[in-house]
């Protein structure tokens, strides 16, 4: 079967959506967000030192991924 790009791919909607989602709830949920987003960075800028709080997450995330690929545990998979 050829590409055709007027054709949906595995029965996607067309783009853009015909539904309208800038509804007023919508709206206010964002103002919501953005202002607890604004609180957020407010209070990140009290943090000292944010460069070691940023560093601790990345070395957690590599030793949660490490465990969960079983790296570095001395155990082969399955044992």
């Amino acid at each position: 079967m050829a590409f055709d790009p007027k054709i949906s791919y595995n029965d996607l909607p067309p783009l853009p959506p015909v539904v309208y989602v800038e509804t007023k709830t919508i709206l206010k949920e964002t103002i919501a967000a953005r202002s607890a987003l604004a609180e957020l960075k407010g209070l990140g800028e009290t943090i000292p030192k944010q460069a070691l709080l940023v560093d601790s997450l990345i070395l957690q995330k590599a030793k949660a991924s490490s465990e969960i690929e079983n790296i570095g545990s001395g155990k082969a998979a399955g044992e």
